[in-house]
């Protein structure tokens, strides 16, 4: 079965008015869509990922807390996958050390600018003596 997604309007003012109906309906369409995928491997990670979602929401004190913790989560998962990109790993800095590009950087004189600010009486940020 494949249940219609309510429109955002509609959402809000469910989780707004009926909380436990709106996460009632959270669960069972994301139930339908884990259920609708063929392939075993990945059915049982989005079923992981979901229950990782599911924890950090109860370990919230509040909705704005649990969005925090799911943004989190998908912020450190994007990291890895930029890391596996990149081919680096915080458990081996001598990889990041060789993978790592030299910086450089070109380096301006701006004497002159100093000692324009201090004539019109700009004060410096030099030690005085």
């Amino acid at each position: 079965m494949t249940s219609k997604m309510p429109s955002f309007d509609t959402m809000v003012e469910m989780a707004k008015n009926d909380p436990a109906a709106f996460e009632e309906m959270r669960r069972e369409l994301s139930q339908e869509i884990i259920d609708g995928v063929s392939n075993t491997a990945l059915k049982r990670r989005l079923a992981g990922l979901q229950f990782q979602i599911d924890m950090e929401c109860r370990k919230a004190s509040n909705p704005m807390a649990s969005c925090i913790r799911i943004s989190q989560m998908m912020t450190d998962s994007l990291m890895e996958l930029q890391e596996s990109l990149n081919g680096l790993s915080y458990s081996a800095p001598e990889v990041v050390k060789k993978n790592l590009d030299p910086i450089s950087a070109d380096i301006l004189d701006i004497s002159s600018r100093l000692e324009k600010r201090t004539e019109v009486g700009i004060p410096t940020l030099e030690p005085e003596d």
